[in-house]
């Protein structure tokens, strides 16, 4: 499970909330068969919004914008995980 949420950047306020108002949140008996079962239950979840294929373009402002915001509000161990996964996946730094 956890590596699902990190492939999904699902460590965020919005997944959370989503994951907390889903159907998952009030159920107990929830089993995996699995990992494929387990991605499709929580892929399930989300809003088709955000399961919609992104350009390598879109994905690089998104990154930026994010960091811009993390380093504004001076959440710096935040905008280090993302700065970090823009470095692994050579994401360009756009100044904004």
């Amino acid at each position: 499970m956890a590596k699902y949420l990190i492939d999904n950047n699902a460590l965020n306020d919005f997944y959370v909330r989503k994951l907390l108002n889903s159907k998952f949140s009030g159920s107990k008996d929830v089993q995996f068969k699995d990992i494929n079962h387990l991605n499709e239950y929580f892929n399930s979840i989300l809003d088709d919004d955000i399961k919609k294929e992104k350009t390598s373009q879109e994905i690089a402002i998104e990154l930026n914008q994010k960091l811009e915001i993390l380093v504004k509000e001076e959440k710096y161990e935040e905008a280090i995980f993302i700065r970090d996964y823009m470095n692994r996946n050579n994401i360009p730094r756009i100044i904004l």
